[in-house]
């Protein structure tokens, strides 16, 4: 499939070839975080619990990357997988959020093409239900941040312990000593996807990365960030003489 695939956008850019780059270049979409996402929905379906899932007591998170175009509505809806996941419930919010639609996201005025991802958790009590855990920055209480193969897949700059000195991403740059590149994820290679991850950080007395929370991104370049980025080192932030913790975001870039 793969090789079939190459072969048919290696003959769709030889027909092509008198065009500019700027012409058959799409612009990539615009990475939101998912609960700047969720309040631009205008239309939404709730996932059905299948019953196959109640019966067997299957419940659990799901992770959906969704792809929203201009218009608002979603181009693509896709599951993905963790080692706890069901393949039914998956399939279930995958087909519910195929037919959300959200207002358009304006860049410059202009709409643009947006993608983020969606976290459901379906789970079994008295009764059924199917919550959005990503629809705001902040889990609901009680509930601890879901993991998809080891990484934290939706958390947000609420859960950093607040009261912490905030710098700018750009000071904090200039006081990187060490920097570890992140390795580019094969399929995302195969693929030919890129994009940026952001993560929320809190960089000890000493210059160690202390804590990590991913703000946004593509999925497939989570773990590669966080490997990388808790390798870091920076000279500490010195305020009024003495060096002390601080909070900064930071940008990890997937170029190829």
């Amino acid at each position: 499939m793969i090789l079939t695939l190459v072969g048919l956008v290696l003959c769709m850019n030889t027909a092509r070839g008198q065009q500019t780059a700027s012409q058959t270049q799409t612009p990539p979409a615009v990475q939101l975080p998912p609960w700047m996402l969720h309040a631009k929905l205008i239309h939404e379906i709730a996932p059905e619990y299948p019953v196959s899932a109640r019966e067997s007591r299957i419940q659990g998170n799901v992770l959906i990357d969704v792809l929203v175009n201009e218009k608002g509505k979603v181009q693509k809806a896709y599951g993905l997988d963790c080692p706890s996941c069901s393949p039914i419930l998956r399939e279930s919010a995958v087909k519910a959020v195929e037919q959300w639609e959200y207002e358009p996201t304006l860049l410059d005025g202009n709409p643009v093409s947006v993608r983020s991802w969606i976290i459901f958790r379906f789970q079994l009590e008295k009764e059924p239900s199917v919550e959005v855990l990503s629809k705001s920055e902040v889990l609901p209480p009680g509930t601890e941040s879901p993991k998809f193969d080891g990484w934290i897949a939706a958390s947000a700059p609420g859960n950093v312990s607040p009261g912490k000195l905030r710098i700018s991403a750009g000071v904090m740059e200039a006081n990187l000593i060490h920097k570890i590149d992140p390795e580019y994820p094969h399929m995302a290679k195969i693929a030919h996807i890129q994009g940026d991850v952001v993560l929320r950080c809190i960089i000890d007395n000493e210059g160690n990365i202390a804590e990590m929370r991913i703000i946004s991104g593509h999925p497939v370049f989570a773990q590669p960030a966080l490997d990388a980025v808790k390798q870091w080192k920076y000279k500490p932030y010195v305020l009024n003489g003495k060096p002390v913790e601080v909070e900064t975001a930071i940008t990890v870039r997937f170029r190829m």
